[in-house]
């Protein structure tokens, strides 16, 4: 829609998170702080075309002895807009939350619990129909990773509202929702990509099917749909001829279904590139790409061009 981009931007600007806010739609990342090192730094827009950037110190996110490093999470629901990111002070790191009914021009700090085992760090947020989540990594009894979240209706006051995988054999890092409820992806202990959907005030989650290997695949986002159907996407690991997509659904039945895209209109886009041509007698060979992939083709004689290569 602009094709100037969320801007302004200056050196070093860097965009971690991308939301609708209560009014508009707010990005947020880091910057260069004055001095050196790093800054939170929010723009917000009404209608998605002009944008205005503030600092963490222009917005007075920072208590005393405190720098905000960055902005990393963002959610909305009804009037309220809630953001995290990392606070320093003295040496030490922790999440810090943020809300603004106003769209995003002033905020006001807001305190989540830290209880039940759960560590200072805020791994993301999400809004739902019933209000909103914040999912902290956790440490349980067993000495095994969790997640606990915390809900809220408004932003303002949150509570705890239940520990994820209290068994200890998942470590959270996505959280997101949607009007069915809350997901929240991390890695289990077997290395897999496993989503938890909750709904309500999120008292109970249920496990999905595993989404794939973490070792291999990237969970870039997630969403719920009905039923409790969680529909992920993101990215295999990129190997010399290509990467590949990861866009799937899974149930909390254990069933799990990778969507093709080449069966949404428009969801596969043919790519064809020549880049270079070299003849030898009456050979010539060309290259380039097509689909992604690298490509090389050959013709001999007045003959026709054929592909010889292939993605593997």
């Amino acid at each position: 829609a602009a094709a100037r981009g969320i801007s302004p931007q200056q050196p070093g600007d860097q965009m971690l998170v991308l939301n609708s806010a209560a009014q508009g739609y707010l990005a947020a990342g880091t910057g260069r702080a004055p001095g050196g090192g790093r800054q939170a730094v929010i723009w917000t827009s009404r209608d998605g075309l002009t944008w205005q950037r503030q600092t963490a110190a222009q917005l007075g996110l920072a208590g005393p002895g405190e720098t905000v490093e960055n902005i990393s999470y963002a959610t909305a629901q009804g009037n309220a807009t809630v953001i995290a990111g990392t606070v320093a002070r003295d040496g030490t790191t922790y999440s810090g939350v943020w809300l603004s009914t106003g769209g995003g021009t002033a905020w006001q700090r807001v305190t989540v619990p830290a209880d039940h085992g759960a560590s200072t760090s805020v791994t993301g947020l999400g809004s739902g129909q019933s209000g909103l989540i914040a999912v902290r990594a956790g440490h349980a009894a067993g000495g095994g990773a969790d997640g606990v979240a915390y809900f809220s209706r408004d932003g303002q006051a949150w509570q705890y509202a239940a520990t994820i995988d209290p068994a200890g054999g998942w470590t959270p890092s996505l959280v997101k929702g949607s009007a069915y409820g809350f997901v929240t992806v991390g890695t289990s202990s077997a290395g897999q990509n496993l989503a938890y959907t909750g709904a309500g005030a999120g008292a109970g989650w249920k496990p999905t099917a595993p989404l794939g290997e973490a070792a291999t695949e990237l969970v870039a986002s997630a969403t719920v749909g009905t039923g409790g159907t969680v529909i992920a996407i993101g990215s295999r690991t990129a190997s010399q001829s290509g990467q590949q997509a990861v866009f799937v659904r899974a149930d909390t039945a254990g069933q799990l279904q990778p969507v093709s895209l080449s069966g949404i209109p428009g969801g596969l886009v043919p790519e064809l590139a020549v880049n270079d041509l070299a003849a030898a007698g009456d050979e010539r060979v060309a290259v380039g790409s097509a689909d992604g992939y690298p490509a090389i083709w050959r013709q001999v004689g007045g003959g026709s061009w054929a592909l010889v290569s292939s993605p593997a």
